[in-house]
């Protein structure tokens, strides 16, 4: 298993459960695999001025810059599965 951080310049998306990556890909419910990794890298500078870190590991943990209103980033992040937010 890949550990450590994830960059647009030496990603290789795997599915994490190819059964049902296929699945979905096959009923025309998924997108082409690793798309929404490649879209953060890039979208987030785009719209934050900053670029994502994802870190592969025991938990996946991303980190991702949102715009507000005033135009500063606000930090968010995600770890595990279905972590909670906090900034």
């Amino acid at each position: 298993m890949f550990e450590g951080p994830i960059s647009p310049d030496g990603f290789t998306p795997l599915p994490k459960n190819p059964l049902i990556a296929s699945f979905f890909s096959n009923i025309g419910l998924a997108e082409e695999l690793g798309s929404g990794t490649r879209n953060l890298f890039r979208y987030s500078p785009r719209y934050s001025g900053k670029d994502p870190v994802l870190l592969e590991g025991t938990v996946f943990k991303a980190t991702v810059a949102m715009a507000v209103g005033n135009g500063r980033a606000r930090k968010y992040v995600l770890s595990g599965t279905a972590g909670p937010m906090r900034d």
